[in-house]
C-alpha cells in the first residue's frame, strides 16, 4: 500500500512538474516573441512615421486549442505566432515605404496607434484576419491557430485602406 502511494505521489509530482515546465517554456516563448515584436515595432515606427504604437497581444485564445490536432506544442505555436506577427509588422513597414502608392498608405498607417492581436477562437480558421477600428487608429489582427504566414496577408492588409 505504501509503495502504491509513493508511486502515485511520484507520478503526480512528475505530472505537475511537466505541466509547470511546459507553462514555463510557453512563457519563455511569449517573452521572446514580445521582445522581437518590440524590435519590429521600432522599425515600423521609423518606416511609417507613427509617433508610437501600442501592441496588445492576447494569448488567452491559445489556451483552448487542441494541440494534438495542431500537431504542435503550445510553445511552438507561440514561437510561430511571434514570427507571424513580426512578418506582418514587416509587411506594414513595406506597405508604407515601398511601391508606387507608399506615401498614400503611409498617411493612413501613421494614424494607427494601437494594434490588438489574438488567436482566432476557432482553431479551424485557416487565415489571419485584419480590420480597422476606432476610425482607423486601431488595427485588429486575429491569427490562425497554426500561426502560418500566407503571402496574401500583405494584400489583405492593403485592402483595409
Amino acid at each position: 500500500m505504501l509503495k502504491k502511494t509513493i508511486i502515485t505521489t511520484s507520478l503526480l509530482i512528475a505530472a505537475t512538474f511537466s505541466v509547470n515546465a511546459a507553462d514555463m517554456k510557453t512563457k519563455i516563448e511569449i517573452k521572446k516573441a514580445e521582445e522581437n515584436i518590440e524590435v519590429s515595432k521600432a522599425k515600423l515606427i521609423s518606416a511609417c512615421g507613427n509617433k508610437s504604437i501600442d501592441f496588445n497581444i492576447d494569448w488567452t485564445n491559445y489556451d483552448s486549442y487542441d494541440y494534438k490536432k495542431l500537431r504542435r506544442t503550445p510553445e511552438q505555436i507561440v514561437r510561430f505566432s511571434g514570427a507571424l506577427i513580426n512578418k506582418l509588422i514587416e509587411d506594414l513597414s513595406e506597405i508604407c515605404s515601398q511601391g508606387e502608392y507608399a506615401d498614400m498608405y503611409k498617411s493612413e498607417l501613421t494614424k494607427i496607434s494601437k494594434v490588438e492581436i489574438t488567436g482566432h477562437k476557432d482553431q479551424e480558421t485557416r487565415d489571419a484576419s485584419f480590420k480597422l477600428d476606432n476610425e482607423g487608429t486601431t488595427l485588429v489582427i486575429a491569427l490562425n491557430a497554426s500561426s502560418s504566414y500566407d503571402s496574401k496577408y500583405s494584400k489583405l492588409l492593403k485592402a483595409l485602406w
